[in-house]
């Protein structure tokens, strides 16, 4: 996998090769691009639900519950799945 070699200021938002610090205002860099995007993405509903309960997307209490409940039906079905896989394998 190639890895991005340029990064960008936080801060002040410009553009450097450097990948400790800003050297125009020693503000914090990253990687500018985004994530590769795909249809399927495994992982959606465990971002989603990490942004709901830490506060970074706003939603109102009876939705939050109802994504919690979704997540964790959702984690119990995935734990049984793998244990009736490692049962049928092992018969």
């Amino acid at each position: 996998m190639i890895q991005a070699i340029l990064r960008r200021c936080k801060k002040c938002g410009r553009y450097t090769l450097r990948k400790d610090r800003c050297p125009y205002c020693g503000g914090e860099v990253e990687n500018p691009h985004p994530p590769k995007y795909s249809p399927d993405d495994r992982y959606f509903i465990y971002r989603m639900c990490m942004k709901i309960l830490s506060g970074q997307l706003p939603v109102p209490d009876d939705i939050k519950n109802k994504v919690v409940e979704k997540f964790l039906l959702a984690k119990q079905q995935t734990s049984e799945q793998q244990v009736e896989t490692v049962e049928t394998s092992q018969q």
